[in-house]
């Protein structure tokens, strides 16, 4: 299967919202992930970004924040993939506090 990621955002200013906004995955990290239209996948987003994982085994990602990068809750959506059918759909949030100088 293929897993593809989905950043979005929303900002601390109200904790009970529901309500994100769809963020490019170059925003938030520095890391290079290929885009799905390189690939047979067809993208459901618009910022969709691939990444390569083994089936039936653990998978560590890590992610570099970039410096640039505002307070805010960021909901971080995975999905996975086989032969572009939606087989499963994750949700992980980062809470991002910067000092105020």
């Amino acid at each position: 299967g293929e897993e593809t990621f989905s950043g979005q955002e929303a900002y601390t200013d109200n904790k009970d919202t529901t309500v994100y906004t769809e963020v490019d995955f170059n925003t938030l990290f520095s890391n290079e992930l290929s885009s799905p239209s390189e690939s047979s996948y067809s993208a459901k987003s618009t910022y969709e970004k691939m990444l390569k994982v083994n089936a039936g085994v653990s998978n560590t990602l890590y992610f570099n924040f970039n410096n640039n990068l505002i307070s805010g809750t960021y909901k971080l959506v995975f999905k996975l993939y086989d032969n572009n059918q939606l087989i499963d759909e994750d949700f992980k949030y980062v809470i991002v506090k910067k000092k105020v100088l």
